[in-house]
């Protein structure tokens, strides 16, 4: 076998003498890889280099009952002195086992102090030394993990109904809760009720009908349900205009009349219930007790009101009394 001195003093007979330009460059580039090489052994020799290394951490806690709510540190940051070639091994993270982190209860803190790794830091790196942790400790955020049932509600503003349609019954709901399942601060965040947004479509009918139940913006809440069924029942409220004729009461001077004895009102009535509809459902009084010196009027109340009328409006809430003298 050569020695490295003839295997050098062949190259530079070569590069004296080259057969061609091609192969005088290689030999330039065949130089250089091999100084390089020689310098890069060399240099890894020396036994006191200063850098700074990634060492692996682990935590273990009990994943049924808690949750990282942010990612857990991977790596220690750490500056450290030795050899080339034991640096250059801890840099690819050889012969580095991480270190173990257990928590108990990692709800109750949310920082570990670096200090109290250094003795198991120390014989793991060595004949590296470790000089400083870079961090005084480190972070993580971990909860408990907890259930809590809400409320489900649909916004009623929200649904759209035909023209003259309204509600004739509650908005019922089922199932009428839901259960979030994850860290304890956003599951205590959620809101109660947990509102369900409706389609865009326009009712003229009873419903009934699925919709989906939003999902939470955090990936680490559990919801126990996906839909919850929406019924309710609606009709159309017809409007109606009639003028109704007053009775007087309290009226001792036959001599006194209103003026005029009728008044305009306005109301609704359920599609459903017109038929049965009848001017006698709405009954107005006007009370001589009631009776206004200062304009001669009277007051105007409402006696009786069926109830299927709604919205009942007065064109007039007074009307005058005049003699007929």
């Amino acid at each position: 076998m050569r020695s490295a001195e003839e295997i050098i003093e062949k190259l530079r007979g070569s590069f004296n003498a080259p057969r061609s330009k091609d192969e005088k460059i290689k030999v330039v580039v065949f130089c250089i890889v091999i100084s390089t090489t020689f310098w890069f052994f060399s240099a890894l020799n020396k036994s006191d280099y200063v850098t700074q290394i990634n060492y692996p951490v682990e935590f273990i806690y009990n994943e049924e009952s808690y949750v990282a709510v942010d990612p857990l540190p991977r790596y220690l940051r750490l500056e450290v002195t030795g050899g080339g070639w034991d640096l250059m091994t801890r840099s690819f993270g050889f012969g580095m086992p991480p270190i173990i982190i257990n928590l108990d209860n990692p709800s109750q803190s949310k920082s570990l102090l670096t200090s109290s790794l250094r003795g198991e830091l120390t014989p793991k790196l060595d004949p590296v030394t470790v000089n400083f942790i870079l961090s005084d400790s480190i972070p993580y955020n971990i909860e408990t993990i907890v259930s809590r049932t809400v409320n489900l509600s649909v916004d009623s503003t929200s649904l759209q109904l035909a023209p003259d349609y309204r509600f004739t019954s509650s908005i019922s709901l089922n199932p009428p809760t839901v259960t979030f399942t994850g860290p304890e601060s956003l599951v205590n965040a959620l809101p109660d009720p947990y509102v369900v947004p409706v389609s865009d479509d326009t009712y003229d009918d009873f419903v009934e009908e699925q919709f989906d139940i939003p999902e939470p913006n955090s990936d680490l809440i559990a919801v126990d349900v996906s839909e919850v069924e929406v019924s309710f029942e609606i009709d159309e409220f017809v409007p109606h205009q009639k003028s109704i004729q007053v009775m007087r009461l309290n009226f001792t001077d036959s001599t006194l009349n209103l003026s005029p004895n009728v008044i305009d009102v306005t109301y609704t009535i359920r599609r459903s219930e017109e038929v049965h509809a009848d001017s006698l459902d709405i009954m107005l009084i006007a009370d001589f007790y009631t009776f206004d010196n200062q304009d001669s009027s009277v007051a105007i109340s409402v006696a009786v009101k069926a109830g299927h009328i709604r919205d009942l409006k007065l064109l007039t809430d007074k009307l005058k009394v005049v003699s007929n003298e």
